[in-house]
Parts: C-alpha cells; sequence; structure tokens
C-alpha cells in the first residue's frame, strides 16, 4: 500500500484506480500496472506526429531506449554494440566459408540448424525499436510452426546469456537474436489462477513484435500434449493441464495468463536517481538509519543507490503520520484500598462483528488491586448494565464499596439512568479533559493491550 502511494504524481490517477480495487494482491497489482503501461504506449501510438517531432529534437532523444543494449539516447538499429555484433557474425561466416568445402558443409549444417530453428516460425512484423507497443506486444501467441520460443522483451528474461546470431523468418527476412533466458509466466486456467510456469530456452529478438510459443518444442522436447478445440488450446503433461490459449477469431491462439517480469525491471525503467529519499518514500516513510542498513547488509533485492545526494531533514508526510504530543507528566495519585478508584473506557465499534454480534468491549479496572474486567456488548448503550454487572461481582468478591468511578465522559457513561444510580450508590464521578486520552492512560492502555 505503501509502494502505490509512493508513485510519482503523474500516476495519481492510477493510484486512486488501484486503492479503489476490491481485492489489492500482487497479481492484481501486477495486472494493473502492465495494463496501465500497454494503455500509455497505446496513448502514445495514436499521436505519430507529435512523436516524431519529440525524436527529432535533441531534448527528447535522451527518451529511446536500445532493445538491444537497454541504454538509453538511442534505438537498436544505431546501436554501435549491435553493429559490431551484426558485423563480427557477418565476418565469421565469411571466414569459416573461405576454410574449405570439408569446413563449409560444417558451417552450412550449422546455418541449417539455426534456421529450422525459427525458420517455420509465422512471419511477424518488424519493429521499430522507437515505435510504441500495442496491448497485443505483450501477449504469447501459441506458434504451430516456430521451433523455438521467442519475445521482445528483454525485462522478461531470466538467467539471461548475450549472444547475437542471425536467424530467417518464414517470409526469408533476416533478423538478429540477442540472447537467451528463462520466462516465468502465471497462467490463468479455467478462470483460476494457477502453479507458474517456467518457459526456458527462449529466444531475445527485439526486432520482433510479438511473442511466440513453440508448440512443436514442447510436445518434442518437453513431453507436452496439445488438445485443440474450437476455442481453446489445452497444454499437458502427466494428465494435467498446466496452461491454455484461447482461440480468436483472427484464428490465433493467446496465452491466458500474465508474463512475471523481473524484480530489477521496476529499478531499470525509472528515470530519476536513486538516492535515499526516494527509497525513504518507497518503503513506507521507513527511518533513514533502516534503510541505509538494508542497503549496506544487501537485505533487500534490487535496492541500491546511486546518487549521495544527503536526505531533507524534513518530510512532511513523516510530520504529519508521526507526530506525537509531549509526554504528560506521571499522576502522583494512589490508591491504597481496595474499590477506591474504578478506571473505565469502552473500545469500538470493531471493523469485524463477533459470531455472538458483539462489537464493543468495556474495561473496568480497580486501581488498587489491578483487578482487570472486560465484558462484551453489541451496543454502546450496554454500559450501563455491564457497570452494574461489574459492580455487583466486584464488591461481593472484594467485601467492599466501590467510591469513585473516572472516565473519558463520553455518552455512554452520561446518560441519565447512568447518573441516578452513581448518585443513589454514593459513587464519585471523575471524568477526563475531552480529546485527552493521556489523563485515563490506565484504561486506555488496557485496551491497547488487549
Amino acid at each position: 500500500m505503501a509502494m502505490v502511494r509512493a508513485l510519482p504524481e503523474e500516476f495519481s490517477n492510477f493510484a486512486s484506480s488501484l486503492l479503489l480495487m476490491d481485492k489489492l494482491d500482487k497479481a492484481s497489482i501486477q495486472q494493473a500496472f502492465v495494463s496501465e503501461e500497454s494503455q500509455r504506449r497505446h496513448c502514445a501510438s495514436e499521436a505519430p506526429a507529435v512523436a516524431s517531432a519529440l525524436a527529432a529534437s535533441s531534448a527528447s532523444a535522451a527518451l529511446l531506449k536500445c532493445l538491444f543494449c537497454l541504454m538509453t539516447g538511442h534505438v537498436m538499429e544505431k546501436c554501435h554494440h549491435f553493429l559490431k555484433m551484426q558485423q563480427d557474425a557477418q565476418q565469421s561466416v565469411k571466414n569459416n566459408r573461405a576454410k574449405g568445402r570439408k569446413a563449409n558443409k560444417v558451417q552450412e549444417a550449422k546455418v541449417e540448424e539455426v534456421v529450422k530453428f525459427v525458420g517455420n516460425a509465422s512471419a511477424c512484423s518488424l519493429l521499430d525499436s522507437s515505435t510504441p507497443q500495442n496491448d497485443s506486444d505483450f501477449d504469447w501467441l501459441a506458434d504451430t510452426g516456430a521451433s523455438s520460443h521467442m519475445t521482445p522483451h528483454r525485462q522478461w528474461l531470466h538467467k539471461y546469456m548475450s549472444m547475437c546470431i542471425p536467424i530467417k523468418l518464414a517470409d526469408d527476412t533476416i533478423v538478429y537474436f540477442a540472447g537467451v533466458g528463462t520466462v516465468v509466466f502465471n497462467p490463468v486456467v479455467y478462470g483460476k489462477e494457477s502453479q507458474s510456469v517456467e518457459f526456458t530456452r527462449v529466444l531475445h529478438v527485439p526486432q520482433l513484435r510479438n511473442n511466440l510459443l513453440s508448440c512443436l518444442h514442447l510436445t518434442k522436447r518437453k513431453g507436452f500434449k496439445l488438445h485443440v478445440n474450437e476455442s481453446t488450446m489445452h497444454f499437458k503433461r502427466a494428465g494435467q493441464t498446466l496452461f491454455t490459449a484461447t482461440v480468436t477469431s483472427q484464428h490465433t491462439s493467446i496465452l491466458n495468463g500474465v508474463t512475471e517480469p523481473l524484480l530489477e525491471s521496476a529499478a531499470a525503467a525509472a528515470t530519476i536517481s536513486f538516492d535515499i529519499n526516494l527509497w525513504h518514500r518507497r518503503l513506507g516513510h521507513h527511518s533513514y538509519a533502516d534503510v541505509q542498513k538494508m542497503i549496506k547488509d544487501g537485505l533487500v533485492v534490487g535496492l541500491h543507490l546511486d546518487s549521495k545526494e544527503q536526505p531533507d531533514p524534513i518530510c512532511e508526510p513523516c510530520l504529519v503520520g508521526k507526530m506525537t504530543a509531549n509526554p504528560f507528566p506521571t499522576s502522583t495519585n494512589q490508591s491504597y484500598a481496595p474499590l477506591e478508584l474504578i478506571h473505565t473506557d469502552l473500545h469500538g465499534h470493531l471493523p469485524v462483528t463477533t459470531a455472538e454480534g458483539y462489537r464493543y468491549w468495556v474495561t473496568f479496572i480497580d486501581a488498587c488491586t489491578k483487578l482487570r474486567a472486560v465484558m462484551f456488548l453489541k451496543k454502546k448503550s450496554n454500559t450501563f448494565d455491564a457497570f452494574r454487572t461489574f459492580k455487583a461481582y466486584a464488591e461481593n468478591l472484594l467485601g467492599c464499596k466501590i467510591k469513585a468511578l473516572q472516565d473519558d465522559k463520553a455518552g455512554e457513561y452520561m446518560s441519565n439512568a447512568f447518573i441516578k444510580f452513581t448518585n443513589k450508590c454514593g459513587i464519585a464521578r471523575r471524568h477526563t479533559t475531552r480529546n485527552r486520552p493521556q489523563q485515563n492512560g490506565v484504561a486506555e492502555r488496557a485496551n491497547r493491550t488487549i
């Protein structure tokens, strides 16, 4: 909850919608963040003229992000690392062909293997590095022609290994995959969240637009069985359905579920400096000393600093949320006889009603013997009946009369029946000042302990 409130100002509407959700768990928040990101990119795609103008300016150049090296300020087509590895790969192919016919055959066999690896994949539209992605870019397409899983999203890949090898698509287009990794997918099977599934040997192809799940790879190498009907594809192994895909009207199959991103991707996507003030706000305004201890001892994954800026000595949310009054002086009054003074206070109403219908409790504490009685109430008006019950019990137990009663002068203690009863029994009434619970500290501390 504190991390949602610590989002930047431009996410204020998004944070408000999160706080109004009926169910606020990890899966719901993760799906909401993915949907918000997709919506922002979709809105950006509706203004190509503005986007091109921004791309032409030098100020917006810093906002561009290369999908190959993940650095900002340029696109993949102009990335020096990408161009160098592409040139090295082409030169390596030329050198191998010059070694002779035998070496040539070995190299051709390797090239055929690479082409076969993704040669049967569905033809995908190439994606410019500066083009915003659509909602469909985050979906997995179950492809019966692809011989390997592929995705353009680097932030999804765990256990990532960098490499640059040319591959050929079904339309004879040559693209390069930048690495191989593992993707964790959280499926939704028959409307319910199921156990997470790990896709291994997923190719990172920055120039692809869609995410391809190879049905051939799953059936031939992973022991899956594929059952297809007119609306759903079922992926089963050992008789259990691990995940499903919905068949659309365009004759494509989209996996049901959400991809789990890397933990570090939240930090990698941020555009502000990671100073101690930022982590102080993100961690619910935790103390600076504890935040620095987390960083020093490595207690939190992805928690780091890239700025040595000193923390602001005045944090307004901390002042408002943690402000306390000066301590009240300790009372010097003491009771030396049982039932000489009774402290009482009502607590409630409780957010959850008990099975018997109780929503309040009232405490009665003897200042001398520390005899404590707690009575549960269904209504505040039952406080008077609870006091009469306590009076009869305590006086019978200790063999003496109640001399004085101290309360906070709330309405449940000031009814006509309550006042007449105490006057009749000769019980002195002591009331604390309004909005000063410290003056009734014995009963207030008892309620807090309970």
